[in-house]
């Protein structure tokens, strides 16, 4: 019988490990992608077949010298298992075998077992889903799940501020998402009224309510004492053309982001020191 397996085990994988060698990374990409429309997912797949055509071999390989040397591995296999119901053998005080006890003991380890490649499996699927997005990146890096503006002015001011800084966001956006990822500097905001407690429906797409920069008094300036001030508007109503080009080094940085000479950010940015912003234009 175990024998058996061991052969179903090498004619499994090593028919998996053809199949994968056959079907490429891009048809099983493609593949997914007609039928998800989920890059994501259609990425995912890709790495699938790269694991699959690593991992099936390796087993194949493995089951193959197994059946080779079968009386050696019999007997490492039989030796394995009389030393577990050994170790896992529990007794009454008196010294006879509880066998109830044993069993769920056993039990108890072979759930355990169960648990573990449940959760790997789970482990490494998730891992292969995200490969495309994180490699061998962090999240403070990779910074997923926003938009790729937002993306630009994160990094942006990550590498224009210290960390210990205070930086004023003024923006037409809910900026929770800079005070998680530019941590530990202090993100501060003054939401405009008519923004708060908006509930969005599905589907509706609604401009929010902000403050500018002009609608900060000096007095508002003082008391919330940042040390830059970080103006960022994208929304349809707060945007203007004219002003995308208004911060040179913001720019600057942004084409080299891109790579790109000539690429033209889709929001307005500006980031400045208190000091200036309190001179005045």
């Amino acid at each position: 019988m175990l024998r058996r397996l061991f052969v179903l085990l090498l004619l499994t994988c090593g028919l998996t490990a053809i199949a994968a060698w056959v079907i490429s990374p891009e048809m099983a990409e493609t593949w997914v992608y007609s039928r998800t429309r989920g890059v994501e997912a259609a990425l995912a797949a890709r790495d699938e077949v790269w694991l699959i055509r690593g991992a099936a071999p390796a087993v194949a390989i493995g089951a193959w010298l197994g059946l080779r040397q079968w009386a050696r591995t019999e007997r490492a296999l039989r030796t394995l298992w009389r030393e577990f119901l050994s170790a896992t053998s529990l007794r009454n005080v008196d010294g006879s075998l509880a066998r109830v006890r044993s069993g769920l003991f056993r039990g108890s380890i072979a759930a355990c077992l169960l648990l573990s490649a449940v959760h790997w499996e789970s482990g490494v699927r998730r891992v292969v889903h995200e490969w495309p997005v994180y490699r061998w990146t962090t999240g403070t890096r990779v910074l997923p799940n926003v938009s790729e503006s937002n993306r630009d002015v994160i990094r942006y001011v990550q590498a224009t501020t210290p960390k210990d800084a205070r930086v004023l966001a003024v923006s037409d956006q809910t900026v929770f998402f800079l005070s998680y990822y530019l941590w530990p500097r202090v993100v501060l905001h003054r939401p405009h009224p008519d923004s708060q407690f908006v509930v969005p429906q599905p589907g509706q797409s609604r401009q929010l309510a902000a403050y500018r920069l002009q609608d900060l008094s000096h007095e508002d300036l003082a008391r919330l004492a940042p040390d830059y001030v970080l103006e960022y508007f994208e929304g349809r109503d707060y945007f203007d053309a004219q002003r995308v080009f208004e911060d040179p080094m913001w720019t600057r940085f942004v084409r080299e982001q891109h790579k790109d000479g000539a690429y033209v950010p889709p929001c307005n940015v500006r980031l400045r020191p208190i000091d200036e912003v309190l001179r005045g234009p």
